[in-house]
């Protein structure tokens, strides 16, 4: 699911938007990059600032992993993880996604183990 959202949010971002923006505008290509990057960045400081920033990078993750032994659901249940790190990919900010996806995935296999 994390995955699909993904793609589609960059898709829309990255081909749909820029397309229609393109089309008949006073903007010229260019100015979508900037545009859409500094939006998508607003977005995740505001996310951040209303949700909390979420602990989970890579490191943050195995760290966690290595004291309490499973990865804590606290990021996870809250969803701050799941909005910053997908606004955060789709907006260009990060490498890719592979830190919230291990945060993700281990939270996940950490609910279904306690079922």
């Amino acid at each position: 699911a994390y995955s699909l959202c993904l793609d589609l949010g960059i898709q829309l971002f990255w081909d749909a938007l820029p397309a229609v923006v393109s089309v008949d505008s006073w903007l010229h290509p260019w100015m979508v990059l900037p545009l859409l990057c500094g939006f998508l960045g607003f977005l995740v400081g505001i996310s951040m600032k209303l949700m909390g920033e979420p602990c989970a990078n890579l490191a943050g993750t195995v760290k966690e992993f290595k004291e309490h032994g499973k990865i804590l659901r606290h990021d996870l249940t809250s969803g701050r993880m799941i909005v910053v790190s997908l606004l955060s990919v789709c907006g260009g900010g990060s490498l890719g996604p592979e830190a919230p996806i291990v945060a993700l995935g281990g939270g996940v296999a950490d609910i279904l183990a306690e079922v």
